[in-house]
């Protein structure tokens, strides 16, 4: 049944509120029309916008399921509802509305781009890179699309192809206070504090509650050396709730710099407690025994470190299997003797002649290595000198070598944290490029040396 004349017009009254910006008015006139016809399933939908844009979840999803209830063969009902499931943590139902929503129209490019949002919040990543490359195939040029696409390469840590999509939503909207923060956040990334600092500042200015914005605007000034600003936007983001290890780690490292080691090591030990798993913070709070020559703390981190390491080899072997890896690039302080870890990237392959040949391997690590920094008319080979030369270490990721440059088995461009209890002269020797490693399979297998003794 079509909806009433009177209500048809409050809804359209509404409508010109909503495009510009006056909310509040437009809920009123949202809520008249519903008064004179509640079974008006396009006002109980344009009601949820509204209380999803003011953050109010729950009654949104109420206005949401009432619509549903009204037109259940409308799509957009399905999939904003979805998007406030997911806001409110209920990521399985939202999976399940978005669905919804992609069953009723199957090139409905909003519902596929909020799935793959859900997608990464429950790790499904492959699934959530499908969903974004068909929101971008059906909407190449929508603005929240490109913005989608370099988000999920942005959290997948492939900065390089984040930056590109980014910077074609931020150029397509360059009002959205949503597309500028991650596009700052990438040039921090990419090591362009710089650039970052101006998309980081807007993104402030208009979403000065945004914790995570306060986050990477005090990366950004600490990479330029401005401390001062960048302990402030730390503890912001720590009062506004980014209770995030790296938050902590960050300000634990400008305390150091400070020779405040008791608080450095209060905010080592806080970003431990929120990942067990995070090393740099363990040699980091080392580091701060140190400084206060604390003995026996010193001696229980170093067999703290050794005790996680240990364990982490046990538990990828359970369903990894003993592999070479070459080294590719490592921090040179691993050379020398030590009992800190650093951050090395390599290479290794499940499959032959890579997995059996190590001088093969470690040919392949050496032409890696010299594309660093290169420009290459090869697709391939400037792939790779992309990858070699921006990306940043994260303990866990892994990236595939084009099959091109491999000559055809699947070799993993991997991150690796070397402990040095674990190399075969506790650092690494020039010349010795191939060491023992246990990798689980897949895209987000983990790789740990092997201890060796």
């Amino acid at each position: 049944m079509s909806p009433s004349a009177a209500a048809v017009r409050l809804f359209e009254l509404a409508m010109v509120d909503y495009a510009a910006g006056r909310f509040d008015a437009a809920q009123h006139l949202l809520d008249q029309a519903i008064s004179k016809d509640p079974e008006y399933a396009d006002a109980w939908t344009q009601l949820g916008t509204l209380h999803y844009l003011g953050e109010a979840y729950e009654d949104a999803i109420r206005a949401y399921s009432r619509a549903i209830q009204l037109a259940p063969r409308d799509p957009l009902p399905w999939t904003g509802r979805g998007t406030a499931y997911e806001k409110i943590g209920e990521y399985h139902q939202a999976l399940a509305d978005h669905t919804a929503a992609i069953e009723l129209d199957p090139n409905f490019d909003a519902a596929f781009a909020n799935r793959g949002s859900v997608q990464i919040e429950l790790m499904n990543l492959a699934a959530a890179k499908a969903d974004f490359e068909r929101a971008y195939f059906l909407s190449p040029h929508e603005a929240d699309n490109l913005y989608r696409m370099g988000q999920y390469y942005f959290e997948m840590g492939y900065y390089s192809e984040a930056y590109g999509y980014l910077n074609q939503a931020v150029e397509a909207a360059p009002g959205n206070g949503d597309y500028r923060f991650y596009r700052g956040a990438t040039l921090a990334h990419l090591n362009r504090p710089d650039l970052a600092l101006a998309d980081l500042n807007q993104a402030i200015a208009q979403l000065p509650q945004f914790a995570r914005a306060y986050t990477f605007r005090g990366l950004a000034h600490k990479l330029l050396g401005n401390n001062r600003q960048a302990f402030d936007d730390f503890s912001a983001a720590l009062r506004l709730g980014d209770e995030s290890p790296d938050v902590y780690e960050h300000r634990a490292d400008l305390y150091f710099l400070a020779q405040r080691y008791e608080e450095a090591i209060r905010d080592y030990s806080r970003a431990i407690e929120i990942d067990p798993e995070w090393l740099p913070s363990y040699y980091n709070r080392l580091d701060a025994y140190k400084e206060l020559r604390q003995n026996d703390h010193i001696q229980r981190e170093l067999r703290l470190i050794d005790q996680l390491f240990r364990s982490r080899a046990t538990e990828i072997a359970k369903a990894g299997k003993r592999l070479p890896v070459a080294i590719v690039q490592a921090n040179q302080d691993l050379y020398e003797p030590g009992d800190s870890g650093r951050f090395a990237f390599g290479v290794l392959s499940f499959e032959p002649p890579y997995c059996e040949d190590v001088q093969a391997l470690s040919d392949l690590a050496v032409l890696i290595g010299q594309l660093k920094g290169t420009l290459c008319t090869n697709p391939a080979e400037n792939e790779v000198a992309v990858m070699v030369s921006h990306e940043m270490g994260s303990l866990n990721r892994r990236r595939p070598l084009p099959r091109e440059l491999t000559g055809g088995p699947l070799v993993w461009y991997v991150d690796l944290w070397l402990h040095r209890p674990f190399l075969p002269k506790e650092k690494l020797i020039r010349g010795q490029r191939v060491l023992s490693c246990i990798a689980e399979p897949g895209p987000d297998g983990r790789v740990e040396l092997w201890p060796g003794k």
